[in-house]
């Protein structure tokens, strides 16, 4: 008897009728019911949460993106003071003249090289290393030997604050708080009149 009513389809409305009912109507006291969870009163307060959520976050978004431009600007206006402050500018000094025509653009170099702090602590050496002048796998070095001559000796001279776009030479001035040189001396070199490497 009891299964035949439960399949009787009245009875069926009627019991998910009283389910529903039960579940969304009643017991709204309880925070976790479900009629509480999606009376008016709380569905507001959930959208109101999930707007100040929001307008948090753009916010903070927005400051974030703000303090990175400030920062590039900051870094940009580093760039610009150095490019036009004489002090901060790299120079050269020759020690020795050397003999011959002078190395230009598209050559090959065969040099050794140290570099020193600016009271003369060694904080590298490399000796007979090639490099190809304009090829700017170390642009520092190569743009700063144009126009030495075979056996000459020079100082690169970099000072603190210098921008030099050079990953190595940056640590080692942040880490040394010093300016440093190069001191270089043309072994040889190779003259390439048709390379069409660019030095600008």
């Amino acid at each position: 008897m009891i299964f035949k009513l439960l399949r009787n389809p009245i009875i069926k409305i009627i019991g998910i009728s009283a389910i529903l009912y039960y579940g969304l109507f009643a017991n709204k006291e309880k925070p976790g019911s479900l009629a509480n969870r999606f009376s008016s009163e709380q569905i507001k307060k959930d959208f109101s949460e999930v707007r100040e959520k929001t307008v948090f976050i753009a916010e903070n978004v927005k400051l974030a993106r703000e303090i990175a431009q400030e920062k590039e600007a900051e870094k940009e206006a580093e760039k610009k003071m150095a490019a036009t402050n004489p002090a901060l500018q790299v120079s050269v000094k020759d020690l020795e003249e050397g003999v011959g025509e002078n190395i230009s653009c598209g050559d090959s170099a065969y040099i050794n090289y140290g570099i020193y702090t600016k009271d003369g602590r060694q904080l590298e050496f490399k000796e007979n290393q090639i490099l190809v002048i304009g090829n700017k796998s170390n642009w520092l070095l190569e743009k700063n030997i144009i126009g030495m001559k075979q056996a000459g000796s020079r100082y690169i001279n970099i000072p603190q604050g210098s921008q030099v776009n050079d990953s190595k030479i940056t640590e080692y001035l942040n880490s040394n708080k010093s300016d440093l040189k190069y001191q270089v001396t043309l072994l040889a070199f190779t003259k390439n009149p048709n390379s069409q490497l660019s030095c600008n």
